[in-house]
């Protein structure tokens, strides 16, 4: 009777907060990676823009390609996109990359993604991120080093890239039903 008594008031308790509740979340997924990287190559993290939102733009990155293809493949990152458009494009360049053997270099282009406007294909491209980038903190966590990374880049709705002399600056984010649209995933 005591017992119950202290459990429902709290009595002997300790009280978890949020952060310990969260950390604890993050600690079980932590803990599921090498299974998830055994069973299909690789995991995705995607963080969105804003929680509970799959359309807001975030990023996305891989962990475990190194392990299931080679030290010589990146792991993958892409910046800017909706969470589920980003995962399918870093499993998309996952399972290129797997079917080739083949790691890829800084400027290469990903292509066949989608029809752009007059029926061009969207192009995205690999990119090296310098190193010191902690987007993919679980990825250097997992590895307990930091790994070589290589963005997927994509361009502007005006076709342009951020290294082009064209380019506004401006955050490359676009509508999830926008893109969605233009990769044919409606």
């Amino acid at each position: 009777m005591r017992d119950r008594i202290s459990r429902r008031h709290g009595i002997g308790h300790k009280t978890v907060s949020k952060a310990e509740r969260f950390n604890a979340r993050m600690e079980k997924r932590f803990d599921a990676i090498p299974g998830i990287v055994e069973k299909f190559g690789l995991m995705i993290m995607a963080i969105t823009g804003d929680e509970g939102h799959r359309d807001e733009a975030g990023f996305a990155y891989s962990i475990g390609i190194r392990e299931s293809l080679g030290q010589e493949f990146p792991e993958l990152i892409a910046v800017g996109l909706p969470g589920e458009i980003a995962h399918m494009l870093l499993n998309d360049a996952y399972a290129r990359m797997k079917e080739s053997g083949i790691p890829p270099c800084d400027g290469d282009i990903l292509s066949g993604l989608g029809d752009g406007e007059e029926g061009q294909k969207l192009k995205f491209v690999f990119k090296s991120v310098l190193p010191g980038n902690r987007m993919n903190l679980w990825c250097q966590n997992y590895y307990g080093e930091e790994v070589p990374t290589m963005q997927i880049v994509w361009p502007s709705e005006a076709g342009l890239y951020p290294w082009d002399t064209e380019y506004s600056g401006e955050p490359q984010t676009v509508s999830y039903n926008k893109l969605k649209s233009k990769l044919h995933l409606v």
